[in-house]
């Protein structure tokens, strides 16, 4: 029995450790499917979101606070900036920079909007309309608490723009030079960071409307003349 008794316990301590086993090989593996350590996106909409904080998926973010992908020349278009750390250590983000790139014959950028959001202290963020660019865009967090940790997102920000004209605009991102910090540990390289690319389409004026007002006019054109000759003749006659 005794003889039985240690069989049992060396059988369990196996046990134990292939469980643990597997469960250390399957964090392994999670891990290693997440090749960044900070994700950045961009949202498109006409008026600002209400909230500076969701916690949603990457792929239902866009979704949940309305992306707009299609607007008419001299629509408001707002672009949103949101961030979420999602790395192996993610202790939350506490200042991120951001370069903005888009076709400035489509976008013009008017105005940079820092807050209400969490990262609303020493800002910073330049406009050149010229170059299609929003240069160094960003804040740090004032209560230095880590911000976005995954599944949430904190947003950075906000650029309000004006289409200006018609077809097909991409807007681009990348690192800036203020960098991204993180709580309590090295900030990621950019090359850990997921940045995002979105575009837009701004339509031209349909020609089919022209169209058919060109033959609205035509038409209604038409129908005064025989009513205007009518009118003249009478008048002929009785002057005759």
């Amino acid at each position: 029995m005794q003889g039985e008794d240690e069989m049992d316990k060396l059988y369990r301590s196996f046990s134990q450790l292939a469980v643990a086993g597997v469960v250390l090989g399957c964090a392994s593996a999670e891990a290693a499917t997440m090749p960044f350590d900070a994700l950045f996106r961009l949202v498109t909409l006409r008026a600002p979101s209400q909230s500076a904080v969701v916690t949603v998926s990457d792929s239902e973010l866009k979704t949940i606070l309305g992306n707009v992908t299609t607007f008419q020349s001299g629509d408001r278009v707002v672009l949103e900036m949101w961030v979420s750390d999602v790395g192996a250590l993610n202790t939350g983000i506490t200042g991120f920079f951001a370069d903005i790139s888009f076709d400035q014959s489509v976008l013009r950028a008017d105005a940079l909007a820092h807050s209400p959001g969490p990262f609303a202290v020493l800002t910073d963020g330049t406009i050149d309309n010229p170059a299609g660019a929003v240069v160094d865009f960003g804040g740090n967090d004032g209560s230095f608490v880590g911000q976005g940790v995954g599944p949430s997102w904190a947003r950075l920000g906000y650029i309000d723009m004006t289409a200006i004209g018609n077809g097909v605009a991409t807007i681009g991102s990348t690192l800036g030079v203020g960098g991204i910090g993180v709580l309590g540990r090295t900030p990621p390289p950019a090359s850990e960071i997921d940045f995002d690319t979105v575009t837009i389409v701004v339509p031209e004026p349909s020609t089919s409307l022209f169209l058919m007002a060109g033959l609205f006019a035509l038409s209604a054109s038409g129908r005064r003349r025989p009513h205007k000759a009518g009118r003249n003749a009478m008048i002929d006659s009785i002057a005759a």
